[in-house]
């Protein structure tokens, strides 16, 4: 593993270093390509998975969490005791909607 990495990452390097003529930007590009491509070999690619979403969620539970986040943005705007309580029971109607959705 190591030393084929390292012979394969020597070997390309040498082969592009010549056509660099001391420009930093295009060795650093070399350098970057020579490495990548010497782990690609050497190691393997691995697909990325999308991430995954929640069987769950739908748009049910969509709307009751958004009601629940605007109940609570009032109540922090607002500090009164009936949108403390609006914000209460939009909370209480969410978590049963995920309940249930669960």
């Amino acid at each position: 593993g190591v030393m084929k990495y390292r012979n394969l990452l020597m070997r390309r390097f040498r082969r592009a270093w010549y056509s660099v003529e001391n420009d930093v930007e295009l060795a650093w590009n070399v350098l970057k390509k020579a490495i990548t491509e010497s782990v690609e070999e050497v190691c393997g690619r691995r697909k990325c998975r999308k991430k995954k979403r929640t069987r769950w969620w739908n748009r049910e539970v969509e709307g009751a969490v958004k009601r629940k986040k605007e109940a609570y943005s009032r109540w922090l705007q607002v500090k009164s005791i009936g949108a403390k309580e609006e914000y209460r029971k939009a909370k209480r109607e969410a978590s049963h909607v995920i309940r249930t959705a669960k």
